[in-house]
């Protein structure tokens, strides 16, 4: 009987293990969707255009894990470098994500989480949150040198924060956040626009006070004028297909 259990046992064990098991990914060789979690070799180089505009990488699945490892996603200008839709507590971890229209793309992608990696490089935007994304959790090593803004946040984008990031370098705005319930802390930008009615034109590290355009610790002189810009290019959900489940 004692033996039945501890083989019982063991058995349940390799199930749940099974189950929650992490896949290990090489570099694609075309976009893949993610129902599971994922990480990568680590510090691989991948080019991974999105094709089909659906994302090079698709997460369709609540509470998956996209580890990276330090490794690249390289695009070739167009699309999107990895796409949630319509899914929720996603963590997105190291990725170093470049060469797409967008790096990072979240349309009611509530409780997301982003963690190190860089996104740089893209033709629009590093980052972009768009319906509900509300309670992301921020904290990416470097948005830089992207082609419009390095993070764009809507009107619904609350109860969340950007924090220990290096977002700089990116050609228009750096961070533009259309909401009061959304907090920087610990975050080195430069001409952002903070709830759509504050241009920081010097550089700073911000002392995490929500909606307010006094910022502790300015550590350089005003940044150089930037260009006039064309009207900005909006991304609609619809055609990216469904939202949702």
């Amino acid at each position: 009987m004692c033996m039945r259990k501890i083989i019982l046992f063991v058995f349940l064990i390799l199930l749940a293990n099974a189950c929650f098991a992490v896949k290990f990914l090489d570099c694609p060789k075309e976009p893949i969707t993610v129902t599971d979690s994922v990480q990568f070799s680590k510090d691989m180089n991948c080019f991974l255009p999105d094709v089909n505009g659906q994302g090079a990488i698709t997460v369709n699945a609540d509470k998956a894990i996209i580890d990276c490892a330090g490794s690249t996603l390289n695009g070739d200008g167009q699309g999107f470098g990895i796409l949630v839709n319509g899914y929720s507590n996603v963590r997105i971890k190291d990725c170093i994500i470049e060469n797409y229209d967008t790096g990072f793309l979240g349309l009611d992608a509530v409780g997301l989480k982003i963690e190190g990696g860089r996104f740089s490089s893209n033709s629009v935007y590093g980052i972009k949150g768009w319906g509900k994304s509300s309670l992301w959790d921020l904290s990416p090593a470097e948005v830089t040198h992207n082609g419009y803004i390095g993070i764009k946040l809507g009107p619904e984008a609350k109860d969340g924060k950007i924090e220990n990031s290096f977002v700089k370098l990116n050609r228009s705005k750096q961070i533009l956040v259309k909401n009061t319930l959304f907090s920087l802390n610990k975050t080195i930008t430069s001409s952002c626009s903070y709830t759509c009615s504050i241009d920081c034109k010097e550089d700073y590290v911000s002392a995490g006070k929500t909606g307010d355009s006094s910022h502790e610790n300015v550590i350089s002189p005003k940044p150089e004028p930037i260009p006039e810009l064309p009207k900005e290019p909006e991304i609609k959900s619809e055609n990216i297909g469904k939202v949702g489940k």
